[in-house]
């Protein structure tokens, strides 16, 4: 008699298991939206400019009042002549140059919005599209006239007391062409935190 009773309970609680309901199906879904959430809280953190470009570098030392990060490899060329500043910064997967003279303009969007205009009307080169927008700077997408090639390049104004320095990569002169990865790391490792652009 015990024997049959268990097998009874057994058969049961067998039977609850496996019926579907609409409660078990609930939870299932509940469950696998939290370990969705769970992996991707544990994705590594995209590393930090600090980390790709670990080197700190002061211009200073060549007339221009300004800090960035670059690659621990760089080398630096000055091209610059009496007050108009030219530098040409080039490490790993790096290149900046550093434009500097008599500010044209106190507001940094306003020579920035010039220059985005400039690129726009590039006979040399064909805009394709704006990839991020800041306060005095930004990322966009080209490609030389003739060339089916994706390049990428970025543009950056500061301005420190009478003088403006603009601050920009190489797109052409580069075979491949930087990747948007790196002209943008290029380009958060002068920008200012000040500078960035909040999402609205």
């Amino acid at each position: 008699m015990l024997i049959i009773e268990t097998k009874h309970k057994f058969n049961k609680f067998f039977t609850f298991v496996n019926k579907p309901s609409k409660i078990n199906m609930k939870n299932l879904l509940l469950l696998a939206a939290l370990v969705a959430t769970v992996l991707m809280s544990c994705e590594p953190a995209a590393p930090k400019i600090e980390e790709i470009y670990p080197n700190k570098l002061d211009l200073m030392e060549y007339g221009v009042p300004y800090t960035l990060q670059t690659p621990t490899d760089f080398e630096v060329v000055d091209n610059s002549l009496s007050i108009l500043k030219d530098l040409t910064i080039e490490g790993t997967d790096y290149k900046m140059i550093v434009y500097g003279k008599d500010a044209s303009n106190p507001n940094t969007n306003a020579l920035a919005n010039t220059q985005l205009g400039n690129v726009k009307n590039d006979t040399y080169i064909k805009f394709s599209k704006l990839i991020r927008q800041d306060n005095g700077g930004f990322v966009y997408e080209l490609q030389a006239v003739g060339d089916t090639t994706k390049a990428y390049n970025f543009h950056y104004f500061i301005t420190k007391g009478d003088k403006e320095y603009h601050f920009t990569s190489s797109a052409g002169g580069r075979r491949p062409p930087f990747t948007l990865e790196q002209m943008t790391n290029m380009y958060l490792s002068v920008l200012r935190e000040q500078d960035i652009k909040k999402e609205e």
